[in-house]
């Protein structure tokens, strides 16, 4: 809590009033999740996710460009 009393002071260039540092920590506090840290939302999981459908994608289209140029060969 003090650090963070500590750190609003520090980030304004004026000094702000007890009141306006209470108001900043509460709305800090109600944001806050009790127990749980920064990433801890499976945020990860997605990422994988979307890389291997986005590399899924891009070698679907890369079999597609191949087959095309195969077909134009043949003819």
């Amino acid at each position: 809590m003090q650090r963070l009393l500590r750190f609003l002071r520090g980030l304004q260039r004026f000094p702000l009033s007890e009141k306006e540092i209470n108001s900043r920590m509460k709305t800090a506090r109600l944001f806050r999740k009790e127990g749980r840290k920064m990433g801890d939302t499976n945020s990860m999981l997605y990422a994988i996710g979307a890389f291997i459908l986005i590399y899924l994608i891009a070698m679907g289209i890369y079999q597609l460009v191949l087959w095309i140029r195969k077909k134009r060969k043949n003819r």
